[in-house]
C-alpha cells in the first residue's frame, strides 16, 4: 500500500464506495487520516460503518474530496457533491492516477 502519511490535509471524503473508493479509504485510514464516505447507493451505509467509516456528505468538515472512477467529474451531469466542493474551494482529487 502507498504511504500517504505525508499527504496534506487530515480530513477526507471519499465519493463512491466501490472497490476503488474502498481501497482509497483504507489507504487513507492507514495513514491516520480522518475518512468519511459518501455514495449515492444508500445500501452501502452498512458496509461503510462495518469498515469503520462515517457515511455522510458534509463538505464543511473536509480538506479534500476524493472522487472514485465512474463518477461524472465535468460537464452538465457533474455530480452535485463535486459542484459543491468546487464552490467551497475544497481540494478535489481522484483515487487513481
Amino acid at each position: 500500500m502507498i504511504d500517504l502519511t505525508s499527504l496534506q490535509g487530515s480530513r477526507f471524503l471519499i465519493l463512491g464506495y466501490g472497490l476503488s473508493g474502498k481501497s482509497a479509504a483504507m489507504a487513507l485510514k492507514s495513514a491516520n487520516k480522518h475518512v468519511s464516505v459518501c455514495d449515492d447507493n444508500k445500501d452501502k451505509i452498512d458496509h461503510t460503518k462495518n469498515d469503520g467509516f462515517e457515511f455522510y456528505d458534509d463538505l464543511t468538515k473536509i480538506d479534500c474530496l476524493v472522487v472514485s472512477p465512474g463518477i461524472i467529474f465535468q460537464g452538465e451531469k457533474t455530480h452535485p457533491i463535486i459542484k459543491k466542493a468546487r464552490d467551497l474551494n475544497i481540494d478535489i482529487t481522484n483515487d487513481v492516477g
